[in-house]
């Protein structure tokens, strides 16, 4: 886009040159760059502001690397770059966070299978209805309208940093409010800190669950509650330990969790129970764990996938599949969080959302690996060691399977000078703006709609 004197007003960043293109605003909203054949070249719908239009997708494409964030504008009347931002973390278990910073605001709770269980509760209208897909292509949410001709909507990230559903009234020519995200107390992130209970209909909001008291009780007192609480006795792992119910809960931050789609309630409670730093277990899925696969199912589908989040390969960790390329994606993690001295499931960073795989790699793009390192190694080692370990690492971790190499490469690579080859993105990695122009495509394969929640969360006694 250019202005009356030729200057570069916006781009795309598209250095694919393209036969007859053609600029198109769809019905839906998206403006479109698209080719004489009709394939996107690039979409708006990918580069969302401050609006989720019906049909866009929000979250993340683990193919492509595009992650689509919404950003809040700096006032009502000025666009520029807002405080806000909400973004699907796919840290633990996927979930939708809106920060401002680098401080988490609210979060929506996990997909139930009909909605957020974080969100406010709603009944069918007739109006739109919600989508969430969760796969190893892609994690999004999406909601479509009923009738398109019935009702105008758009989801909207206010200047303030409030979550807001808002439909057209053609008959006053303005937008009203249809639902507000944050509606309570209880919404806010954290608000009873660490195993305390928000009641919405009591006071005041927070209590200790059963079994705990508070962490701080003069500050308690003062109604702040961020502190959290604290076991009452100490927990003594054996065979009377037991757990305690608690039913039509938002469930705890799970980011740093793990979960296991392929089994049974039953099993998760079995397998909680041997290991001492679980805490609670809970539903992962409300239709009882019900998946859809496209294609044909391969013999290297297990049903049972045992591991520790944030090591896991993304190909084992969402559908089960496992192959020697696995444990080399394992030990590729180890490496980076090594040299790093930060563990992959910890890591935060305030200028972005990535994981540190994520980070390692765009740090080895942009030449930056030397912040990348931890101290203590610097001082006792070469550059270049250090820097070709990180190389190994993130060749290792790689997102499709087959660009990894096997074990016996990795000791090869570690043990010689032999030149490497450049990684390519990590699994898990998101980020739209290291996107290649090639890998855009208006006929995307059809993802499995894998509704997934957790309703249930039963902590230990």
């Amino acid at each position: 886009m250019v202005d009356s004197s030729a200057g570069v007003i916006w781009s795309s960043n598209m250095s694919r040159s393209m036969k007859n293109p053609v600029a198109q605003l769809l019905d839906t909203g998206n403006l479109v760059l698209r080719d004489e054949d009709h394939h996107f070249i690039w979409q708006s719908f990918d580069h969302p502001g401050d609006n989720l239009l019906p049909g866009m997708k929000f979250g993340i494409d683990l193919v492509t690397g595009i992650n689509r964030i919404f950003s809040s504008w700096r006032s009502d009347v000025d666009p520029s770059l807002g405080s806000f931002t909400n973004r699907l973390d796919t840290n633990g278990f996927p979930q939708f966070l809106v920060s401002q910073g680098s401080v988490i605001l609210m979060r929506t709770g996990r997909w139930n299978g009909y909605g957020f269980k974080g969100l406010p509760k709603q009944s069918s209208n007739g109006i739109y209805k919600d989508e969430f897909v969760f796969n190893a292509k892609e994690i999004f949410y999406r909601f479509h309208l009923i009738n398109t001709t019935s009702a105008i909507m758009r989801f909207l990230l206010t200047p303030t940093g409030d979550s807001k559903i808002l439909v057209w009234n053609d008959q006053e020519q303005i937008w009203t409010v249809y639902l507000s995200l944050l509606d309570t107390d209880c919404d806010h992130y954290g608000l009873c800190g660490g195993y305390g209970i928000c009641r919405i209909k009591k006071t005041p909001r927070c209590e200790c669950l059963r079994g705990f008291v508070p962490k701080f009780q003069e500050k308690w007192k003062t109604a702040d509650w961020s502190s959290g609480c604290i076991r009452r006795t100490n927990l003594v792992c054996g065979t009377d330990e037991g757990f305690l119910k608690y039913s039509s809960v938002k469930l705890p931050d799970t980011r740093h969790s793990w979960y296991n789609m392929k089994m049974s309630l039953h099993e998760c409670e079995k397998l909680c129970l041997k290991n001492c730093s679980c805490t609670a277990y809970a539903n992962a899925d409300a239709r009882r764990g019900a998946r859809s696969f496209g294609g044909n199912e391969t013999e290297a589908n297990t049903s049972r996938v045992v591991g520790t989040y944030g090591y896991m390969s993304p190909e084992y960790a969402i559908d089960g599949q496992f192959s020697i390329k696995s444990d080399v994606y394992s030990f590729g993690v180890l490496l980076v969080e090594i040299v790093s001295g930060v563990k992959n499931r910890l890591f935060s960073h305030p200028d972005h959302s990535l994981n540190l795989l994520g980070h390692a790699w765009m740090s080895y793009n942009q030449d930056k690996l030397l912040q990348l390192i931890d101290g203590v190694i610097v001082r006792g080692s070469e550059y270049f060691e250090v820097f070709r370990v990180i190389q190994i690492g993130l060749l290792c971790v790689q997102h499709d399977p087959k660009d990894r190499p096997v074990m016996s490469q990795v000791v090869l690579m570690l043990s010689s000078n032999m030149k490497l080859p450049h990684p390519k993105h990590p699994g898990f990695f998101m980020d739209r703006y290291l996107l290649k122009a090639d890998q855009f495509s208006s006929n995307p394969s059809l993802s499995s709609s894998n509704q997934l929640t957790i309703t249930t969360i039963l902590p230990r006694e």
